[in-house]
């Protein structure tokens, strides 16, 4: 026989959120992001609009207990010029997960490093999509960003 709280517990399972508790998930995510995210280390402006920089999904995932890792990875070939592309699973503490993909190749623009740094901005796309689509936000990330040579 089922206790008292497993009763409660279950009685709880299929409540739909109200519009009001949306909202108000949401106005205490952008509140939060307000809190959590500095203007100067955070992000970027491009066309007066700012863009959340890799430190900023970092600050995220720290402030709302999310771990990243690496689920695949992929090496192409085209030509002369070569790419990565990798997918992250984001994991939040309650066991929510999410993944993000992100992809980089050798001729976007001069790389210092063009082998390291091609895999890393891959890395980079992968993981900042992987940590905003676990947070629900879908917001472009800096390093989403067409970038011309």
């Amino acid at each position: 026989m089922a206790s008292e709280i497993e009763k409660a517990e279950n009685s709880f399972v299929n409540i739909e959120p109200t519009e009001l508790q949306v909202l108000a998930h949401y106005h205490k995510f952008e509140f939060l992001k307000q809190k959590i995210l500095k203007q100067t280390e955070h992000f970027i402006m491009i066309n007066n609009k700012p863009y959340i920089k890799r430190s900023g999904w970092q600050a995220i995932a720290l402030a709302f207990n999310i771990s990243t890792k690496i689920t695949k990875e992929e090496r192409e070939e085209k030509g002369k010029d070569f790419g990565y592309r990798i997918w992250v699973e984001a994991r939040a503490s309650n066991g929510r997960t999410a993944v993000g993909d992100g992809a980089c190749f050798s001729n976007e623009r001069t790389f210092a490093h063009v082998e390291h740094d091609v895999h890393a901005v891959a890395v980079t796309r992968a993981t900042n999509r992987a940590i905003s689509n676990i947070v629900g936000s879908g917001e472009v990330a800096v390093e989403e960003l067409e970038v011309k040579k």
